[in-house]
């Protein structure tokens, strides 16, 4: 067995062997046993590039339309007790906006998304948070629908489930 075949080597049947007419009703079985206690297989073996599973890529069309929202925090107080920090992130050119903050309230919210997004960048498609309770309040919700932009929630471990 060569050093640098790899596994693929040991698991293939080879034609020749069942064209000879030789009965091996294990073959398959036996070259991948044979392959997994061979250690030159396992360390020269070529390594799958295939995702485990289908990518989900999120999208956007152009600039500003679609903006990721969270909180950091909270941080060590600072000289006028302010802990977190806001953060907008458009999903398009990865430009952020922050906004420092006491405590994570829906009218703050509010105010930086008319600010700092609506009015310097234009209204945007749609603004995906998680579901904190700032974000998913009253205020927040009334400036969206007011202004045609889908609120999206996903969760921090699961963000395709945002669909």
């Amino acid at each position: 067995m060569h050093p640098r075949r790899g596994l693929e080597d040991h698991t293939r049947t080879d034609p020749r062997v069942l064209l000879q007419g030789y009965y091996w009703p294990n073959l398959q079985k036996d070259a991948k046993e044979v392959s997994q206690k061979c250690p030159q297989c396992q360390i020269y073996s070529n390594i799958p590039r295939q995702p485990a599973a289908p990518l989900h890529p999120i999208t956007s069309s152009w600039p500003f339309s679609m903006w990721g929202l969270d909180f950091l925090g909270p941080f060590p107080k600072s000289g006028r007790n302010l802990r977190h920090v806001l953060l907008a992130t458009d999903y398009f050119s990865k430009w952020v906006e922050a906004k420092v903050m006491a405590q994570p309230m829906s009218v703050g919210i509010r105010n930086f998304i008319w600010t700092q997004l609506i009015c310097r960048f234009g209204v945007p498609l749609s603004l995906i948070c998680d579901n904190g309770s700032a974000f998913t309040s009253r205020a927040v919700q009334n400036l969206c629908s007011e202004n045609g932009i889908k609120l999206s929630f996903a969760s921090v471990r699961h963000p395709q489930s945002n669909g």
